[in-house]
């Protein structure tokens, strides 16, 4: 670890020397976990941890599990990542001393959280959600000291998540000390006995504010109607804030006292290496069967040959079997991957590479027969969200082939960091293209002008309130879909006045004000 230079202050948590962690590993870089002395930052700890669990509970008030508020929910679980982030620079003195990736990965942390606002679509939320917890974790372990070349490794992701867990409930100690005063009172009962004097205040002073203005009594009169609910709803409220407030202060001081620094390299591991003739050989069975299927799709999809084994002819065979070409170019590019990881530290041989390079080609073969296949199936069925989602993974895999061969060609290109970055920003611009609202534009576009044969009006009534303006279209400019459209856009809009404010997004907020207008 960096030591303090001479006349200066210490390192920030986000300064960490790269050749110390180089040179050391995990066991060397990792401090002893000890009782930091408390600055005058701790102390905002937990009234910025209370404040961060309050708005948490009522975010998540509607649902029975807090894991609902991270999966369905819209505007909620916005404002409770951006509340989070916003808290955690305040305590950490803003960006400073914060390292090029890691105020990247902020961003992409923020446009994530804002995803829910813009997409109603359930299913796209739920896929958000794991994307978006595992980059907030990742950011966490940053934001706490650790270095980025140790975080931006596979081993680093890893060990983000055991750190991430490990912090919300580690420092209760730290979280004592400071509920003591700096001369032995119990702060804790001090601000206790503050708050029963503002109550005993307000007893008093609210209920001239009531007669004063009538819309602030309204409006805290729908406040003090949660003091009519049942005993388990203010058990579940308290339980949830207590969990809450004690995760988000371990969280915080973790993050002010820099325990990332803590996480070092992983201690070197020696398993056996994989010999070049087993891998080769592997290789070459697999590129054996990848290229006559290649052969078959140069000679009959694109070169549109005709074969008896084309039950329903070209047609028939053209639209079929994109899902399952997508899954094989995954394998394979793990296929790909694992085979350089286990013969790594080995002397390269060129037939291997070699080898490896073919079953990349393979490949983008079959990404492009797979894309093909499905633009032909979508053309004329129309789009879903999971041939979207298709779409979006051939262009992950894709990017990840082409990082794949600057690895064997360059096998010090640091493809891990470049994997991240690049399937992050695929999956943002996915997200915030609003994609429910493409697929329902899509098929009406299409239906409208001629191109999709078939319309499935009750699908786009399933994709959520973004399809309610093609939908709306629908029914203006198609007779024969008009009745179940409506009906489709009056359920839609039912549920979206039936939703709290934690659900809704910002097209459900516009149906709401249209609705009451």
């Amino acid at each position: 670890m960096r030591e303090p230079e001479a006349g200066g202050r210490p390192p920030m948590p986000g300064q960490i020397a790269e050749e110390g962690i180089a040179e050391k590993p995990a066991s060397a870089d990792a401090p002893a976990r000890s009782l930091e002395p408390a600055g005058p930052r701790d102390y905002l700890v937990p009234a910025c941890a209370a404040g961060l669990a309050i708005l948490w509970s009522v975010a998540a008030d509607h649902t029975m599990l807090s894991l609902a508020l991270i999966t369905i929910c819209g505007v909620g679980i916005t404002v409770c990542i951006f509340a989070f982030f916003v808290v955690a620079l305040a305590l950490r003195g803003g960006l400073r001393d914060l390292g090029g990736a890691a105020k990247a990965l902020l961003v992409a942390c923020l446009l994530l959280a804002l995803a829910p606002t813009l997409v109603s679509n359930r299913d796209l939320r739920m896929l958000n959600a794991l994307v978006m917890g595992a980059s907030c974790i990742l950011e966490y372990l940053l934001l706490s000291g650790c270095a980025e070349d140790v975080a931006l490794s596979l081993g680093g992701c890893l060990r983000a998540v055991s750190f991430f867990f490990t912090e919300q409930f580690s420092n209760t100690a730290q979280l004592r000390l400071l509920s003591r005063g700096s001369s032995g009172k119990g702060r804790l009962r001090s601000s206790l006995l503050g708050l029963l004097v503002a109550l005993a205040i307000l007893m008093v002073a609210v209920p001239l504010l009531f007669s004063a203005d009538p819309v602030f009594a309204d409006l805290f009169g729908r406040i003090l109607g949660w003091l009519d609910d049942g005993l388990f709803a203010w058990g579940m409220r308290a339980a949830r804030f207590a969990l809450a407030f004690v995760a988000g202060s371990g969280m915080l001081l973790g993050l002010l006292h820099g325990h990332g620094r803590s996480v070092g390299r992983l201690e070197p591991h020696s398993p056996r290496r994989a010999s070049a003739s087993s891998v080769g050989t592997m290789l070459a069975a697999l590129d054996l069967v990848y290229l006559l299927f290649v052969g078959v799709q140069f000679v009959y999809l694109f070169g549109g040959a005709s074969s008896p084994a084309m039950f329903g002819g070209y047609a028939g065979y053209a639209r079929s079997g994109f899902f399952q070409l997508a899954a094989v170019a995954g394998i394979n590019i793990v296929v790909v991957l694992a085979s350089v990881w286990v013969s790594r530290d080995a002397e390269r041989f060129r037939p291997v590479v070699a080898l490896q390079l073919v079953l990349l080609a393979s490949i983008v073969v079959m990404l492009a027969s797979a894309a093909l296949r499905m633009s032909l199936y979508v053309g004329a069925y129309g789009l879903t969200i999971l041939r979207l989602l298709t779409f979006v993974g051939m262009v992950g895999i894709l990017s990840l082939v082409v990082y794949a061969t600057v690895w064997l060609l360059r096998p010090e290109f640091p493809i891990f960091r470049w994997a991240i970055a690049t399937l992050l920003c695929i999956w943002v611009a996915f997200m915030l293209s609003g994609p429910a609202a493409r697929v329902a534009d899509f098929n009406v576009d299409g239906f409208l002008a001629g191109r999709v044969q078939e319309m499935d009006v009750y699908y786009l009534g399933d994709l959520s309130a973004d399809a309610i303006p093609a939908l709306e279209r629908l029914a203006a400019r198609s007779p024969e879909y008009a009745v179940e459209a409506r009906m489709q856009v009056r359920s839609l809009r039912a549920g979206v006045d039936a939703s709290g404010w934690q659900e809704r997004s910002v097209a459900e907020m516009l149906e709401l004000q249209k609705l009451e207008g």
